[in-house]
């Protein structure tokens, strides 16, 4: 099996800092694209998040956002399968508390997803109670 990586430099957060709107709108479509390139290659993504009010984080959910193209493709072009090649998934979430519900939640908005973007989930896993003194 091929192993990619998408490098430090595309961790959501950087990905929306390196897009604010302090970034030239170039500047961020090429970022963007390069990212893309990146992702429809990889063999494994491993997406990792906290829970926050029982959802991601914005940055996550701007990612997640960003994947409208795929839709868009899907949906209103017609095209089955808009990335071609299967993809597996892990997720990691953590909760400063139990964050079962959050957890699901979060699961479920990524199950959607992966549909368009042909990418199969194949293990997630939910760190409990980080705000206390150890991980359940």
């Amino acid at each position: 099996m091929k192993r990619s990586n998408l490098f430090p430099e595309y961790t959501v957060e950087n990905i929306a800092s390196r897009m604010s709107l302090r970034t030239p709108l170039v500047n961020s479509l090429e970022i963007l694209e390069d990212f893309f390139k990146k992702f429809e290659s990889a063999d494994i993504i491993v997406f990792a998040t906290p829970i926050y009010f029982m959802g991601v984080p914005a940055p996550f959910k701007a990612l997640i956002d960003r994947f409208q193209r795929y839709y868009e493709a899907r949906f209103r072009r017609n095209i089955k399968h808009p990335i071609e090649k299967m993809r597996k998934a892990v997720l990691i979430v953590t909760s400063g508390s139990d964050g079962e519900i959050g957890f699901e939640v979060v699961k479920h908005q990524l199950l959607q997803a992966f549909t368009v973007l042909n990418i199969e989930l194949c293990g997630a896993t939910l760190a409990r109670n980080t705000d206390k003194c150890g991980v359940d």
